[in-house]
């Protein structure tokens, strides 16, 4: 058996990516999410809230003003909403990573879930195609993203599926955000501040791309 991570290159990778796409498709299939803790809109707000208290106030010391707060909520809300129009109810293994995943005889082998639950359609597709172990184009990124979107056979645009695709990436990026300022500031890891800067840039790059996010987009500008 050996590391996938250790296999990748430039050559084989679509084909090893499509590979893990497939089982993706068959753990959402085959695998109940009933009884698992639903991640809901309270959840994925709560955990975008991080990047209020820890980056905002915490890393950049700013006191928000109303209004800021205001742009920053309905933000939240926006991404919420939109991810949880997404399918729900789906399996989510919660450690689709690629150091997690191996091979053995040219078959997929998942490693073990640990922080399943119950939620939408694209959240481990996300957390597998944006993973830093492998980069992949942003084009390379969308067109994996939509062979997921055709083996699942969900009769849905190209611009809607990426839609879904980058506000569960929003939403995790976000999140990210907050959690790695809160680690730096409350555990002193100073590792995490690397971090920081490829997180916000991709925050920024996505919620420039849609009017639902545009006004965050112009804070971060301000902050």
């Amino acid at each position: 058996m050996e590391k996938l991570k250790d296999l990748l290159n430039d050559n084989n990778f679509e084909n090893y990516y499509k590979k893990v796409i497939d089982k993706i498709v068959d753990i959402q299939m085959t695998t109940s999410s009933e009884g698992l803790a639903i991640y809901d809109n309270d959840s994925l707000i709560s955990e975008m809230n991080l990047m209020i208290k820890y980056y905002f106030e915490g890393i950049l010391r700013k006191s928000l003003t109303k209004n800021q707060k205001e742009i920053i909520n309905k933000t939240l809300n926006n991404i919420a909403t939109i991810i949880l129009s997404q399918p729900q109810n789906i399996f989510i293994h919660g450690n689709m990573k690629i150091d997690e995943i191996n091979v053995l005889n040219n078959n997929i082998k998942i490693g073990e879930s640990i922080n399943a639950m119950n939620g939408s359609i694209t959240y481990d597709l996300f957390s597998f195609l944006k993973d830093d172990d492998f980069n992949l184009l942003d084009d390379e990124v969308y067109s994996l993203a939509l062979y997921f979107r055709d083996k699942k056979g969900l009769s849905i645009g190209d611009e809607q599926f990426i839609k879904w695709f980058d506000f569960m990436g929003l939403q995790r990026y976000i999140n990210l955000l907050g959690y790695f300022s809160k680690s730096f500031i409350c555990d002193g890891k100073k590792e995490y501040l690397r971090e920081i800067p490829s997180t916000l840039e991709y925050v920024f790059d996505i919620s420039n791309k849609y009017e639902e996010t545009k006004p965050f987009t112009q804070l971060l500008k301000e902050l």
